[in-house]
This record gives C-alpha cells, structure tokens and sequence, in this order.
C-alpha cells in the first residue's frame, strides 16, 4: 500500500529527509519530491515487511533534523579541537625528534 506523506522545508531539512529516507529503505520503497514549500514523500512498502506509519517517519525525521543541527552548531568547535590535536602532535614529535638527536650525539 502507497502512503504519501508531505513535510514542510521551514521545519526540516532536505539532508534529514534524505537520512530519515534512508534509514527504512530496507522496509519501504521511498520516492521523495519537492512541491514548494514542502517535501513530498511517497512509501510503499516491501512485501513481508511491516507497515510505516506516519509517526514512525516524522520521529526519524525528527531524530535526523537534530542531528543535523547539532552537527552545523558543532562544526567550528570540532574543527578547532581537531586542529590543536594535530598542532599538539606536531610539537610533541618536534621535541622527541630533538631529544633523540640529544642522545644520538651523545649530548645527554
């Protein structure tokens, strides 16, 4: 049985249909559209699988737009840590490499 669902694009993102979309592709056949301003979303459902409910999508749709957000809000701070990680690393192996070259010639 087809069921067609439409989500307006102000309260969602096109990335979070397309993972909430994702994530019953194993259950359904989805077919996804955009009639301005909203998603259109089409399940039909694979034989001997059990059916999608309409609060079953809108809960993974839900689940991914929050994801999503976190994600954008987060970007900057994890790109910070990532690059103090590295700059980190960087000195740590400067100061080994200086200290072995210590011992090496024998100044320690």
């Amino acid at each position: 049985m087809k069921k067609q669902f439409q989500f307006h694009s102000d309260l969602f993102s096109r990335i979070a249909l397309i993972k909430a979309s994702y994530v019953v592709t194993n259950r359904a056949h989805i077919h996804l559209d955009y009639d301005a301003p909203y998603y259109l979303v089409a399940i039909s459902e694979k034989d001997g699988m059990d059916s999608i409910v309409l609060e079953q999508f809108e809960n993974e749709m839900l689940a991914q737009n929050v994801r999503d957000e976190i994600y954008r809000q987060t970007k900057e701070v994890r790109a910070i840590l990532l690059t103090r990680a590295m700059a980190t690393s960087l000195v740590l192996r400067d100061a080994n490499s200086n200290h072995s070259e210590t011992i090496n010639g024998q100044n320690a």
